[in-house]
């Protein structure tokens, strides 16, 4: 594995840092330190953000470091990889990415990260109270109110406030299936970077 000191991250959020260093660290059997330190990664306001990134990837380039941007496609996968294609090209600064879900259908990484949530019998819940909530013509949570529901309802009561007040979820727990082939993507993707 390349060292991880050779890497420079881009995230549209810190959801998206927590579980790609989690699935780095499951995925290559390391640890990796100085997480956020030393300019190991940036996140951005948003996808389109990475344009006000432009001095951060040249330095990076200069340091000869490996940039590496990672957003979601939200409701256009074709649009947001020509975005970056196309920003690739005016900037002459060159970087790898990868985009949620899958790297090549519409959606955030909530949705992945739904998809290799284990506990199928909570799921299961989710999708009685959607119906029930539907059938009382109101509206249906999206994926983010689904997952938050889903981490929630497996953290004990007593450790709820410190659950509720943290941004780190540790995916690395039986309460995702980190070897599902839902993440044969990023899987490919992050081989193809680090090995």
């Amino acid at each position: 594995m390349k060292p991880f000191e050779q890497f420079t991250f881009y995230f549209e959020d810190e959801l998206t840092s927590q579980f790609v260093k989690n699935y780095i660290e499951y995925l290559f059997n390391a640890s990796i330190a100085n997480w956020g330190n030393n300019r190991t990664y940036f996140l951005l306001q948003g996808y389109g953000d990475i344009k006000n990134k432009i001095n951060q990837l040249k330095q990076s380039i200069v340091d000869e470091k490996v940039n590496l941007v990672f957003i979601d496609a939200d409701k256009d996968f074709v649009s947001r990889k020509k975005f970056l294609e196309d920003f690739i090209l005016q900037s002459k600064v060159d970087f790898r990415f990868f985009i949620f879900p899958n790297d090549n259908s519409p959606g955030e990484i909530e949705h992945l990260i739904y998809d290799i949530a284990s506990k199928q019998d909570v799921k299961k819940c989710f999708s009685h109270y959607e119906k029930c909530i539907e059938e009382q013509g109101l509206y249906i949570p999206d994926i983010k109110g689904k997952l938050y529901a889903y981490r929630e309802s497996l953290t004990p009561p007593d450790r709820r406030k410190d659950s509720l007040n943290s941004k780190i979820i540790d995916y690395k727990s039986d309460a995702f299936n980190l070897d599902s082939n839902e993440l044969t993507p990023i899987k490919k993707f992050l081989e193809d970077v680090f090995l």
